[in-house]
């Protein structure tokens, strides 16, 4: 441990240093843009002389050419290019013709140039009206334009996540934007997979490749920054709260979200809780969803992978008119995927990973099955026979029969989602704005999941015993699998989402604005279990001594009578509902007016009620389906919150002569009450430092807090009751490399609250009108008794596993019976009895003592005139520097990165992207570094993986009765373009991958026909 912690401080002492001399480099490098802007005024004319480009460089151009300063996020520019402009122009009239059909309106306030969106679609690359290179002239339209879009843009700055000031961008972080074009380029279908494109974001957790472990019934998929768990991302759509999701009420789901419907993705890798509330602690993902958009489209989508038969189909329809001061916009999305058969990969078709170089991880229940003797030992049942005319001679002492564990299963599931979204914007007078907003997705899913096991305990008076005349006297148990008599086990279900929002804007000032909201979330699920089996008719048939009746475990395939089958075929159906009622108010606007500019304040409160409900039923344990009792949890959240913007010096006010052109100062707070819980004050600090035009710094520093989900604390012990499973299970801590485990899962009402304490600091290198950008942030996120779970139970059972202290290997008898005796619905013995049991196993939500996270994430993006358009070359990369987690408060924590289940050091996104009027085409090269199976012994070193993603797409001729100003596009795209497999680890899930780093999609070809009308 020494010599690695060594090693990695040698790292960071490297990379920063390299930090601080590049910073100091570019800073000597810097040309001298130092001089201070002059009040401008807006009927000067000034002589432009602006060559056609991209957008981002026209504006930088434009500012250094009229003497202003560009606040605007260059990568919103991405794609959008301006026409030549030579002549004399007022400086609003020559904005208004680079801006024109860009999507955006601008403005000149203070000698700043400020970018605002405006309601249009965004437009195609280089549209016919600025298609050739004769400059634009001023005309008198121009000039009447000009203070129309300066009351109108007034009224439309927007706010970006990270604060919750009108027209600031977050100070102190670093905001990651993916914007409708990045979105298309892709070439995705899903936000899940949308979202594993950014590397700051951990593939582990709840995911659809990843099944439904952990309680995800609904099949859903979440977002996890850092790697620090979904619960401590906050996820928003336009700004507000999901419902959460799964059986521990832990996530919120973002499958419900089509990409379709989405206009951009804001991602603040920083902590937010002093601005959002307690849940972001890792960080906040907003989903801004399309509403400006004037016109129709319609797009078909169809791909598929090139090994297996697994197909996507996607159809999307989008439209928005105005009608006078009214705009409305409605998107819908069909979207239907086919199953992966595990089959169809070879790293996961055989769960003995040996031909692989790995270990047999196949099940030791089987058919046919091994039977165990008192006295005796184990006897394999023989292949090639009934079971009804079987004697002792043609048993296999000592033989343990085997079975695939993945034949016949899915490795991912066949599913059906429809959407719809629908938006209105009314601007009821000058000064007040009122939107709506309605989302609604209905998603359905099956998956075969896996095989059913158990150990049969035979009485002497089976049927099929009894007629072989096997081991009179002794106790029989067989270790069967089911898969040969009823097929795998089936998940199947049904999740329902609905989202509903509404917001006032009310500019009560010429600065001040008050913005009023409600919003509602409602998730509802239904997950069925199918194929399962019923302990109680199984009893019934074990012990019957009518052949046509009894059970028999004794055959090579299935050889008992259909009907009995049927009696014993069992299900489980588990309904969920979670609800969440937010009403909130917010004004922000000036205070007073400082030398360097306005102090800007943003104040506000909100009330959060939550609500979570599950019931069950199912026919598990008794001969008819029995109802549990529906239980439920609520709570109400109370907060009040405010936020400070100090422009401690800049442009307007002359710093001292070294210390840069401009420096701000954030300070926000927020406080929460819990009805169920007790109160929690969060503070922040941001600051900015522009030490050139080119060059600034940036670092904060904040506290967070989270409350144990509704699903873990419960007063009445319902919802936190115990569920206890037994289990035969892989055991690398038992010499017979198997165990008889008692599983304890469910809630824990001993939780305690969980605090965290991050800071970072970062610098951002973007000379003006050169094209490049670049950026880098130091992050380090540390938890105290922090809420988690153990998720892998055969990792956990490895001697060297984090979790050890949850892990009793001498349980009392005693103890053993009584967990048995709570049993529930949910729970099963698993056919063991007290004296089976050699482990029990604590899987149970913890206070895990410490989580501490240190590492840097870095971007670039540099586009240039190539050929007749642009060429964009762009990268973005994480890497951890530690991720230290301890198990319990008295444990030394350890450093499970590079481990299998947990985040990769270091993983990377390079891109390029080449595009004109005529369509683009887009590069992605995605790396994620080599790491350990620390769960092999020895330890297995895990190699690298590398994928390729291409995109291309071509404006096709307008056809008839389609815009002209938006042409049909064709887009192709491959994503994995060589089929690269995910590095070989070998789980002792019996899948040769880590889910929680890789994915078994493979190759997968799209092509998708978009058109305007």
């Amino acid at each position: 441990m020494k010599g690695k912690n060594s090693k990695r401080e040698q790292r960071q002492r490297k990379l920063a240093t390299a930090i601080v001399f590049g910073t100091l480099g570019a800073v000597a490098a810097e040309p001298a843009f130092a001089q201070e802007l002059q009040h401008v005024s807006t009927d000067e004319r000034v002589q432009f002389d602006i060559a056609a480009q991209p957008l981002s460089s026209a504006l930088g151009e434009f500012a250094r050419q009229a003497h202003v300063n560009a606040l605007y996020f260059s990568n919103d520019l991405r794609g959008l290019s301006s026409p030549p402009l030579r002549g004399s122009f007022t400086r609003q009239q020559a904005l208004d013709v680079l801006l024109d059909r860009s999507g955006y309106n601008g403005r000149i306030s203070g000698g700043n140039l400020v970018l605002v969106q405006e309601r249009t679609a965004r437009p195609q690359q280089d549209s016919a009206a600025h298609s050739g290179d004769a400059p634009v002239q001023p005309s008198e339209s121009n000039t009447q334009a000009s203070s129309t879009a300066d009351n109108a843009d007034a009224n439309e700055e927007i706010v970006v996540t990270g604060t919750r000031i009108r027209g600031a961008a977050p100070v102190g972080s670093e905001l990651v934007t993916l914007d409708r074009r990045t979105i298309e380029q892709t070439g995705v279908a899903t936000t899940e997979e949308l979202m594993r494109t950014l590397p700051q974001v951990f593939t582990g957790g709840f995911a659809q490749h990843i099944s439904f472990q952990g309680g995800n019934i609904g099949g859903g998929s979440s977002v996890n920054l850092r790697g620090l768990g979904a619960d401590a991302t906050l996820t928003l759509v336009n700004g507000h709260r999901l419902p959460v999701m799964g059986l521990q009420a832990n996530f919120a789901d973002i499958s419900s979200i089509p990409t379709s419907a989405i206009e951009r993705v804001e991602v603040l890798p920083d902590s937010a809780s002093a601005i959002y509330g307690s849940d972001a602690v890792g960080g906040v993902v907003n989903f801004i969803l399309r509403r400006d958009f004037d016109g129709a489209e319609l797009g078909v989508r169809t791909g598929g992978v090139t090994s297996g038969d697994l197909r996507e189909n996607r159809v999307t329809a989008a439209a928005g008119a105005t009608f006078g001061d009214l705009h409305l916009f409605g998107a819908y999305e069909y979207f239907d995927r086919t199953a992966l058969a595990m089959a169809d990969r070879a790293f996961m078709a055989d769960s003995d990973l040996r031909a692989l170089g790995g270990s047999n991880f196949d099940l030791t229940r089987a058919n046919p099955a091994t039977l165990n003797v008192s006295g005796l030992g184990q006897f394999g049942v023989p292949t090639g026979q009934d079971g009804r005319n079987l004697t002792q001679a043609q048993l296999l002492p000592g033989v343990v029969n085997r079975a695939n564990a993945n034949q016949g299963l899915d490795a991912l599931p066949d599913q059906t989602q429809n959407a719809l979204f629908l938006s209105a914007d009314w601007r009821v007078a000058d000064n007040l704005r009122f939107t709506a907003d309605a989302r609604y997705a209905d998603k359905s899913f099956e998956q075969r999941d896996a095989h059913n096991t158990r150990r049969l305990t035979i009485p002497a008076g089976n049927a099929f015993r009894a007629v072989n005349n096997l081991f009179p006297g002794r106790t029989v148990t067989a270790d069967y699998d089911f898969y040969r008599d009823f097929g795998p086990r089936l998940e199947q279900g049904e999740t329902e989402t609905l989202d509903l929002s509404t917001a006032l804007d009310w500019d009560i000032s010429s600065t001040w604005r008050l913005e009023p909201s409600l919003s509602y979330g409602r998730v509802a699920s239904d997950h069925y279990q199918r194929n399962m089996v019923n302990t109680a008719a199984l009893a019934v048939a074990l012990a019957s001594s009518d052949p046509n009746v009894a059970f028999n475990p004794f055959g090579d395939g299935s050889f008992t009578s259909p009907a009995t089958l049927n009696n014993i075929r069992a299900f489980a159906l588990n309904a969920l509902v979670s609800e969440t009622w937010t009403i909130a108010a917010k004004a922000d606007g000036d205070l007073m007016q400082l030398p360097a500019g306005p102090l800007r304040l943003a104040l506000g409160g909100d009330y959060r009620h939550e609500f979570f409900q599950i019931g069950d039923i199912d026919n598990l344990t008794t001969l008819t389906a029995t109802r549990s009792t529906t239980t439920s949890n609520d709570r109400n959240v109370s907060a009040a919150y405010a936020e400070l913007l100090i422009p401690i010096f800049g442009r307007e006010f002359a710093p001292p002569l070294g210390l840069g052109h401009s420096l701000d100062l954030s300070l926000a707070g927020r406080f929460e009450r819990y009805s169920d819980f007790g109160d929690t004050a969060n503070p922040k600090i941001g600051v900015n430092w522009a030490l050139t035009d080119a060059l600034s710094l940036r670092g904060s520093w904040g506290t967070s807090f989270r409350a144990p989900n509704l699903s873990d604390l419960d007063p009445s012990g319902t919802l936190s009751r115990r569920q206890v499973r037994g289990l035969n299970i892989t055991d690398a801590g038992a010499p017979s490399g198997r165990s008889n485990i008692l599983l304890i899962l469910g809630a824990n009402p001993d939780l305690k609250e969980q605090r965290a304490e991050s800071w970072s600091a970062g610098f951002t290198y973007a000379p003006p009108h050169s094209g490049l950008h670049l950026d880098a942030t130091y992050f380090d996120v540390r938890f105290s008794d922090r809420i988690a779970s153990i998720n892998n139970i055969a990792a956990a059972l490895n001697p060297n596993s984090e979790f050890a202290s949850l892990i009793d290997r001498s349980p009392d008898p005693a103890e053993v019976a009584a967990l048995l005796a709570e049993a529930n619905t949910l729970g099963t013995s698993g056919g063991f009895s007290a004296s089976d049991i050699t482990v029990i196993v604590d899987a149970r939500s913890q206070n895990l003592a410490v989580t501490d996270v240190t590492g840097m994430d870095a971007g670039l993006s540099y586009a240039f005139d190539l050929g007749g358009g642009e060429l964009e070359l762009s990268a973005n990369a994480t890497y951890l520097f530690e991720f230290l987690r301890g198990a319990s408060p008295t444990a030394t924590p350890v450093d499970v990165s590079d481990t299998v289940g947990n985040p990769i050091s270091f993983r990377s996104r390079l891109g390029a992207t080449w595009r004109n009027h005529a369509g683009a085409a887009s590069l992605f090269i995605n790396y994620a570094d080599g790491y350990r199976d620390n769960l092999s012994t020895p330890h297995r070193p895990i190699d690298a993986w590398t994928t390729v993603d291409l995109h291309l797409s071509l404006n096709l001729p307008p056809a008839l009765g389609l815009s002209p100003e938006h042409p049909p596009e064709i887009a192709f795209s491959v994503i994995n373009l060589f089929d690269e497999d995910p590095p070989f680890v070998n789980n002792s899930l019996g899948v040769g991958y880590d889910p929680s780093n890789a994915d078994p999609l493979g190759r997968f070809v799209s092509v998708e026909l978009k058109a305007h009308f």
